[in-house]
């Protein structure tokens, strides 16, 4: 048996063609056990990922194509996490090269994921071509002064020049007590879609099919098992397996909870945010506060203390109040926050839900607990400022981005 160890989902934007149901499916049906999702820089596809193969019986490996850069020279590798602290290892990396094209080796590597450096479009590639075997073994020792339990992984076999070529290689590495790995690149699921992938190269390049400058990748399809015995041996293939076995990632055992409010006040954060959303309702209406105000504000601080939720609220209330008190624009709020009264009170809100007949449990509902989600808008230009804030006093662990996808469905690719 063997393991696909460098498979790119559609989440590799324009890098590759495969949903994760049916990459994952493909695996089941050839016979795999295990399979890795190894996007290009990204993470995107993660928990899906894990919670697909889990339904259809298959083990989910985590890895992450990386580019590095040592010096002048770049060059693609791949990361796999062995465990959850080298799965969060990848997302500081995916988070590094979200900001830049590149990361060190250095900043890279970690004891808690393998490094499998590239045979093709790797470190080696250019004294492969040049057939400088002792500037490979130089590349070899320099990568082993980073991570002495490094691994090549041998790809383009289909080529018969590369298969020469990386004979020599695991020749070389094993002299050098290093191990080589089957590394088959799976960028799409049958063998007839590279040509979609090579439209997606094109959309991604701005050019036409036509370009004679445009890569092709050929045999980057889904190999099956009898594929892939007929071009590695069987050492290279058990290798494969061994990563895979000792892999052990639960994306669900990461997780979190929300920071509780520093107040300074000599009450506990329910108390006080019921004091807050009185005193601020009070200034609202000009201490002219009916009892359907009251009613429903005391409603929703019930709701909210009850599902635990104050902290969050008070968090919310600080963030907006610093901004607001640095000149910072706020948004009037929109979605179902604009629905809370407490909201309204605290400044949160500027939209009175009960002049606009909105409700409450649109937002928050005590029969369907999830977790409160208050949109808010700054100024692009002021954002990274209210962020730097929440980072400093909530801690970096706290704080995390969201990203928007764009399909590409018939309309879009037409």
């Amino acid at each position: 048996m063997a393991t696909h160890l460098l498979v790119r989902s559609s989440y590799s934007l324009l890098k590759g063609t495969m949903n994760l149901k049916d990459m994952v499916s493909h695996a089941k049906r050839m016979g795999f056990g295990a399979v890795a999702l190894s996007d290009y820089h990204v993470l995107h596809g993660a928990l899906e990922f894990q919670l697909e193969a889990q339904k259809q019986g298959i083990k989910p490996i985590f890895g992450m194509e990386v580019t590095f850069k040592h010096e002048d020279e770049l060059f693609n590798s791949l990361l796999i996490a062995k465990n959850n602290e080298g799965f969060k290892h990848l997302m500081k990396v995916s988070l590094e090269l979200s900001e830049s094209s590149s990361v060190s080796l250095e900043f890279g590597l970690s004891q808690d994921c393998y490094f499998i450096a590239f045979s093709e479009n790797g470190p080696f590639e250019a004294k492969l071509l040049k057939e400088d075997w002792e500037g490979i073994v130089d590349v070899i020792q320099l990568l082993k002064s980073f991570d002495p339990e490094f691994l090549i992984g041998i790809s383009h076999q289909e080529s018969s020049y590369f298969k020469t070529m990386n004979a020599k290689l695991i020749d070389i590495a094993g002299l050098n007590d290093i191990s080589s790995v089957a590394l088959s690149k799976v960028y799409y699921e049958l063998e007839t879609d590279d040509v979609a992938h090579r439209v997606l190269s094109a959309v991604e390049k701005g050019t036409y099919l036509e370009d004679k400058t445009l890569v092709s990748a050929p045999n980057r399809y889904f190999y099956n098992q009898k594929e892939l015995e007929e071009l590695y041996t069987s050492d290279l293939l058990s290798v494969t397996d061994k990563i895979a076995g000792s892999s052990q990632v639960d994306l669900l055992a990461l997780t979190t909870k929300l920071p509780v409010f520093p107040s300074t006040h000599p009450v506990s954060n329910k108390v006080y945010l019921s004091e807050l959303a009185h005193f601020g309702l009070s200034r609202r209406l000009n201490d002219n506060v009916s009892d359907i105000y009251t009613k429903r504000l005391d409603y929703e601080l019930s709701v909210i203390n009850d599902m635990d939720f104050h902290d969050y609220f008070l968090i919310v209330y600080d963030v907006i109040r610093y901004a607001k008190r640095n000149k910072v624009y706020v948004g009037p709020g929109r979605g179902s926050s604009a629905g809370s009264l407490v909201a309204y009170a605290l400044g949160i809100t500027e939209v009175d839900p009960i002049e606009f007949d909105l409700l409450f449990e649109r937002f928050l509902n005590p029969e369907r607990i999830s977790m409160p989600d208050i949109d808010i808008d700054f100024p692009d230009d002021k954002r990274q400022f209210v962020i730097d804030y929440v980072r400093e006093k909530y801690g970096d662990e706290r704080v995390a981005h969201i990203v928007t996808y764009g399909t590409m469905r018939a309309r879009q690719a037409f």
